[in-house]
């Protein structure tokens, strides 16, 4: 082996922390490109280690012993991670020589998983490349003020943030996230694409104005490739600097560095399309407003509710008709051609309290999307719908610090006076029917209705009480005989607990439990 006097000392466990990170960026990079190597740069007492896929992250790692000058060196990613992964011992030496060579290698005892002294004795040789190719050289390091923002509360707006951004590239700011220092220790994190936007506030200390930017989505999802769960790997107390010159934005996380080039655009004027007593475009309209107000229970059921139309409607359009029925909220969606509607399907919200009679047209997976980031586990968690009675301002949606925009689905007058008056006879028939109905219906019973509309199938009811006898009833009927018993609500409810087979027609309606011969025997 060669005799080498000058290098380094990393403690390996800090290099296998950072493997995956590191190797998730320059994986997809081909071998003789320069971005499929880390960059290993050593400036005193600190090594740091380089990976890029546009923008960049960096590791600093203390290094225990340095006997060798500072250097600057490009190594192919996969070959040096592997080393590490395969190498036992707590530490690792790398010494950079001439000619691009580097050593890797250790020699002494460690002790392994089983608690057993072993001796290693390795050296690996590998030829790097030469930094001055790596593209770091080409960011504008120039950062002078920064400011600190609570790092929970900042990741978790990235990540909610990320699926309101554009996919096309038709303008390329729309493709980032925008980040609009409105005063001194105040800051709107905003993203759109262009039919659905976000806002975020957030507080953040350091009394500096930064300059305002747009940061490439990309370069917020490199931030994730350290964290897989926010509420488990980020402390509440835990916070990050930044720092923006011209050009690039900087995000120091304790050891970590993130540093991206802008996006070179300007932002849309966002706080014009925001309805409020400020804005001059929707002054008149905002004294006209109905307040929606959610709590979490009818937001979950709402989300459940879509998501179920979304994946049984056979409609290709994704809007969403949300009906407000004063204490009801009628989805439906459905297409339409030739003049009239098509592969429709309904699902009614019961006790919405909204007092309102009003019809907004909307895409489905824009609600989606917001209910999917204000939903959580607090009872006390609520939402406020404002929306206006002119169908072409937006549907504003306000949770705690933040303010989310769903613009509105335009349609042809004749179109939405189809829908409209298929809605309306969709309400009352259904108003009609729920009058019929005095108990409380049970998800079996509803079963009852649902397999008959869809089977057309007569539910058979088999009375063993005094001699099998068999009465056919229509679903709607039957619920209708077990409310004229003379029993109690809740013996009532108890009967339709059964369970059905799915491969018999008709589907029997059976009375075979015990317990439940008794109550209809009391009746």
């Amino acid at each position: 082996m060669t005799q080498i006097n000058n290098y380094i000392t990393i403690n390996t466990q800090n290099l296998k922390v950072i493997k995956n990170t590191f190797m998730e960026i320059i994986q997809s990079k081909v071998i003789y490109n320069i971005e499929s190597n880390v960059l290993l740069q050593l400036e005193g007492s600190i090594l740091n280690i380089v990976a890029t896929d546009g923008s960049f992250i960096e590791k600093r790692i203390k290094v225990i012993n340095y006997h060798q000058d500072n250097f600057r060196i490009c190594i192919y990613g996969k070959m040096f991670f592997d080393i590490i992964k395969e190498h036992d011992a707590d530490f690792i030496n790398i010494s950079v020589q001439e000619n691009q060579k580097i050593y890797m290698f250790y020699k002494g005892t460690y002790i392994n998983k089983y608690k057993e002294e072993k001796k290693i004795n390795t050296q690996h040789l590998i030829i790097g490349m030469n930094a001055e190719e790596y593209p770091d050289n080409k960011i504008n390091r120039n950062f002078t003020d920064y400011i600190t923002l609570n790092k929970k509360e900042l990741f978790t707006i990235f990540k909610k943030s990320i699926n309101t951004i554009a996919k096309e590239p038709f303008k390329p700011a729309l493709k980032g996230i925008y980040f609009d220092f409105i005063s001194t220790n105040k800051l709107n994190i905003v993203t759109t694409n262009g039919r659905q936007m976000a806002v975020y506030k957030i507080d953040y200390q350091g009394n500096k104005k930064l300059n305002n930017a747009i940061i490439p989505a990309e370069a917020v999802t490199a931030l994730f490739k350290n964290v897989s769960n926010i509420d488990k790997d980020i402390d509440n107390q835990e916070t990050v600097n930044i720092s923006i010159n011209k050009e690039c934005i900087q995000i120091i996380d304790n050891d970590y560095i993130y540093t991206s080039a802008l996006i070179d655009a300007a932002y849309p004027n966002y706080k014009s399309i925001i309805p409020s007593l400020q804005n001059e475009k929707y002054k008149d309209e905002y004294k006209k407003l109905y307040n929606v107000i959610l709590d979490n229970k009818q937001m979950m059921e709402i989300k459940k509710a879509v998501t179920s139309l979304k994946k049984l409607s056979k409609a290709k359009s994704k809007r969403l008709i949300m009906k407000f029925n004063n204490n009801n909220l009628v989805l439906t969606i459905a297409d339409y051609a030739d003049y009239d509607i098509h592969n429709i399907s309904n699902i009614v919200i019961e006790n919405i309290k909204s007092n309102i009679e009003h019809t907004l047209n909307i895409n489905y997976d824009h609600l989606l999307n917001i209910l999917s980031q204000v939903i959580n586990k607090d009872d006390n968690n609520k939402i406020t719908i404002e929306i206006y009675k002119n169908s072409y301002v937006p549907l504003k949606i306000l949770h705690n610090n933040t303010v989310f925009l769903i613009m509105a689905m335009g349609e042809d007058e004749e179109h939405n006076n189809i829908i409209e008056e298929y809605i309306e006879q969709f309400i009352e028939n259904s108003i009609k029917e729920s009058e019929t109905i005095k108990i409380k219906q049970t998800r079996q019973q509803r079963r009852f209705i649902e397999r008959e509309k869809a089977k057309n199938h007569i539910v058979s009811f088999i009375n063993y009480i005094n001699s099998i006898k068999i009465i056919d009833y229509k679903a709607m009927e039957l619920i209708k005989y077990i409310d004229k018993l003379s029993i109690t609500d809740d013996e009532k409810i108890s009967l339709f607990n059964t369970k059905y087979n799915k491969y018999k027609k008709p589907y029997t309606w059976h009375t075979t439990d015990t317990k439940k011969i008794a109550i209809l025997k009391t009746a």
